[in-house]
């Protein structure tokens, strides 16, 4: 009986070994490294976006004073 809990227990520790090591050989040689170049293109992307909802807001906000309604809420409809 224990024999075949060794063999069971030493089959399900190389599957996992091998398991893991598959894991590392597909990652860099730390997931704690920051991409500098790819956190810019994130960033840039997101600030870009915020300005374009921020500066529709603001339109939609001028053309609904001045009675636009309208075309006030077709720039509101873009960023829903």
């Amino acid at each position: 009986m224990v024999d075949i809990y060794n063999e069971a227990l030493g089959g399900d520790i190389e599957r996992l070994e091998r398991l893991l090591n598959e894991v590392e050989d597909g990652q860099d040689e730390s997931s704690l490294k920051i991409n500098l170049e790819r956190l810019i293109e994130n960033v840039q992307k997101a600030a870009a976006e915020q300005v374009a909802y921020m500066v529709d807001m603001a339109k939609s906000d001028a053309m609904d004073l001045l009675g636009e309604t309208r075309q006030a809420f077709e720039l509101v409809v873009r960023h829903v």
